[in-house]
């Protein structure tokens, strides 16, 4: 996560002295009971703020221990996702763009992304949208929660900038020119990363860059 947030250079940078405090984070995690108190046990890793710490939280509980955490972190409430994350500079500009907000404190950020979550259902019901909802080991509907909105808004900002520096001409090229080698998998996908940082005016030569296996996309997902 250090390296997809960070990059190469960081990681290396920090690696020494992380691994010096590795004990101190661990028990700090262990001993945390909700997801702000186990972010900040992460972060206590040097370069490691907010936005760093809830991703490498993520990964770590959801991707290493698929979403359930309750051997290696036993006093985590799981629950405490529903009103709090962390958050990057993309669910922030979307969460201004939708109230209309020229600036906020990350509290009302953060507040305004858990009312997303927990309003989510009734707000698709009212405009007849449907989805197929994740569900529980019990069979039960899993409820959307503030860290599952922050990535949405995360991802939709980069949609949403994709469409923007893009435009019909910038996306009809990309189209073109990536489709076919995609379907035929001679190409890998482009993450929705690469083509937020395009413009209508250089993506013929990204796509070509793209097609000659020039362009590494590790650290843009």
């Amino acid at each position: 996560t250090a390296f997809q947030n960070q990059g190469m250079r960081l990681v290396d940078f920090y690696y020494e002295t992380r691994l010096k405090v590795t004990p101190d984070v661990v028990a700090a995690m262990r001993a945390a009971t909700s997801w702000k108190a186990a972010v900040d046990a992460v972060r206590l890793y040097d370069g490691a703020g907010p936005y760093v710490g809830g991703q490498a939280l993520c990964t770590f509980v959801f991707g290493v221990l698929g979403g359930d955490p309750s051997e290696v972190l036993p006093k985590l409430d799981m629950s405490t996702t529903a009103a709090y994350c962390p958050f990057g500079p993309g669910p922030k500009s979307m969460i201004l763009a939708l109230w209309n907000k020229e600036s906020l404190h990350d509290a009302g950020v953060v507040s305004r992304i858990a009312w997303l979550a927990e309003h989510a259902e009734v707000e698709f019901e009212k405009r007849g949208l449907s989805f197929p909802y994740q569900v529980n080991k019990d069979g039960g509907r899993r409820r959307l929660t503030a860290v599952d909105l922050e990535h949405s808004l995360c991802y939709f900002s980069r949609y949403l900038a994709a469409h923007d520096k893009l435009g019909e001409e910038g996306a009809g090229i990309a189209y073109d020119m990536l489709a076919g080698p995609i379907a035929a998998r001679t190409c890998p996908r482009p993450p929705i990363k690469w083509f937020a940082s395009t413009h209508a005016s250089t993506i013929t030569a990204r796509c070509e860059e793209w097609l000659r296996g020039g362009v590494s996309d590790t650290n843009m997902h």
